[in-house]
């Protein structure tokens, strides 16, 4: 019964008919404000969880669309909604972190979520679970890289500014029109959010949060699956954006 838990959402998110089925029946019956790629999108941002989906959001929300208006799709976390956006020729931009950065945090997360406390032996189901889910997202990616630009984590992290005049360039914002007061102004809200989370959940470093961290990526480095993963991260990187000469 665990096992199918686990099942049941990975082939949702993988396959474009059952993620239709799975948006209207459990994340839009859940009163979900997200929105699927159409015609009508003007980019559609996506990545693995943990990967600066809600930092990425939050910028672009903060900054770009109090000058322009416009849709753009984001947090599904699933490959249907990268199929979706292909069909329907709208801009992708892609979020990758190293996975065993992003595997251990999600799996956290996964805990953070629901309340509950991380046990203190590990969930080799749901461990496994999430090297699936990783394994699967950027196979598709890897499949499809010219249609897609690549937004590294570590780049993102790094070069805020840089990413958001990338950005503005899609919605036909200029770049040189932005400002850093407005950039410290969002980060700073950004930052006041996630200290109201619960630690493990939240995006800044802490020591609960490491602790437990340590025991989940020795596992995952011994996991035949973890390779594979490293390898699909690494050919993404290869073709990432270089922000650092964004201007």
């Amino acid at each position: 019964m665990n096992a199918l838990r686990f099942l049941i959402p990975r082939l949702c998110y993988r396959y474009l008919f059952l993620y239709r089925i799975y948006y209207l029946l459990y994340r839009k019956g859940r009163g979900s404000k997200l929105l699927l790629p159409n015609e009508h999108t003007a980019f559609h941002i996506e990545g693995y969880p943990r990967s600066g989906n809600t930092f990425s959001y939050s910028l672009i929300r903060m900054i770009l669309q109090s000058r322009s208006s416009f849709t753009f799709t984001h947090h599904t976390h699933a490959t249907a909604s990268l199929i979706m956006a292909k069909r329907n020729n709208v801009p992708t931009i892609i979020l990758i972190r190293h996975p065993l950065h992003a595997i251990s945090s999600s799996y956290l997360k996964y805990y953070a979520l629901r309340n509950q406390d991380v046990p203190d032996t590990v969930n080799i189901q749901l461990l496994q679970h999430e090297l699936k889910q990783y394994a699967i997202f950027y196979s598709y990616v890897v499949e499809h890289l010219a249609d897609m630009k690549i937004i590294d984590f570590a780049g993102l992290i790094a070069y805020p500014f840089q990413f958001v005049k990338f950005v503005a360039k899609i919605v036909n914002v200029n770049p040189n029109e932005l400002t850093v007061e407005e950039l410290n102004k969002a980060l700073t809200a950004i930052q006041d959010l996630e200290k109201r989370k619960n630690p493990l959940g939240s995006s800044l470093p802490n020591e609960r949060k490491q602790d437990r961290r340590q025991t989940i990526e020795l596992l995952l480095k011994e996991n035949a699956l973890y390779q594979r993963c490293l390898k699909l991260y690494e050919s993404a990187c290869a073709n990432k954006v270089n922000l650092e000469v964004q201007s």
